[in-house]
């Protein structure tokens, strides 16, 4: 039987592993560097403001993303590899702004692949999908119906800094090697929230105001997974399909590996399934 200790520096070795096979990439074809190009983006809202459908396609580069427009989405792409221009398609209620190409940029790169983007005030089903990335997102009160993330080897940040004016149905986000921060999760207004990863070190805070009762659904591989919820925010965790370290910090009932920390108003639920890991449960 391994010990904790010895369990733990074999899991931190397989994380740094994992992380390194999926941030090392062969170039076959160096990207060709040319000019520095910007394409500027301004789409007005929809005349009758319905939800619209908005979906990110990139490769690997950095996504600034925020709210406080008042176009249904407005901001710029930096670029400087011509296979990297970006599109533009809208249609009835849609919009997609995707790159073609998937480059790699391989270390000590000039590539330049910089998205800042500015949302609005319409209700928007978002989708994101990009490859190795460096993502700073503030959603705070950005009214979203659902959230979909999808990357590989990511750094992402990701703030609900302000409640989402609108319900959100379910909050998605699949990850491969990646170092996810999802703060003040609460206030995304989320029903349902799924999120997915495989090695990496995860830190998920559901700070904020809880709405109605939420379910999350975690699974994970070989990663350090950590949990936080505010004191006073009813919540169970379910950990009986986990095979993993847990510790805790804070006032928490365990029976069964079921643990559950007592408050009022909305219940959060949660069901984590995860193979080697560390997983961390904090009250604070």
């Amino acid at each position: 039987m391994i010990n904790r200790a010895y369990r733990n520096i074999f899991l931190i070795g397989v994380v740094g592993l994992f992380s390194l096979a999926c941030s090392m990439t062969v170039p076959n074809n160096p990207p060709s560097i040319g000019e520095k190009q910007t394409m500027k983006i301004s789409e007005p809202v929809p005349a009758d403001k319905e939800v619209t459908t908005a979906v990110i396609r990139m490769g690997a580069g950095k996504l600034n993303l925020n709210g406080g427009s008042d176009q249904l989405i407005e901001g710029s792409v930096v670029y400087n590899v011509p296979a990297l221009a970006p599109t533009l398609t809208t249609g009835d209620h849609t919009l997609t702004i995707s790159q073609v190409a998937e480059l790699h940029a391989s270390p000590g790169s000039d590539m330049i692949n910089d998205w800042t983007l500015t949302l609005g005030k319409t209700p928007l089903d978002l989708s994101i999908n990009a490859g190795a990335y460096e993502g700073k997102m503030d959603l705070g009160g950005v009214p979203l119906t659902r959230l979909t993330i999808r990357d590989g080897a990511s750094k992402d940040v990701i703030n609900f800094s302000k409640v989402n004016p609108e319900k959100m149905t379910l909050l998605s986000y699949f990850t491969g090697a990646s170092d996810v921060q999802m703060l003040n999760l609460a206030n995304a207004n989320f029903d349902q929230m799924r999120f997915e990863g495989g090695a990496g070190n995860f830190k998920l805070d559901f700070s904020g105001t809880l709405q109605r009762n939420a379910h999350v659904e975690i699974i994970g591989g070989v990663n350090n997974i950590q949990i936080s919820i505010p004191k006073g925010m009813p919540t169970k965790i379910d950990l009986s399909k986990s095979f993993s370290n847990i510790d805790t910090d804070g006032t928490w009932t365990i029976h069964h590996k079921v643990y559950e920390t007592e408050g009022n108003g909305p219940m959060l639920t949660m069901d984590v399934q995860s193979g080697m890991a560390n997983v961390q449960l904090i009250q604070k």
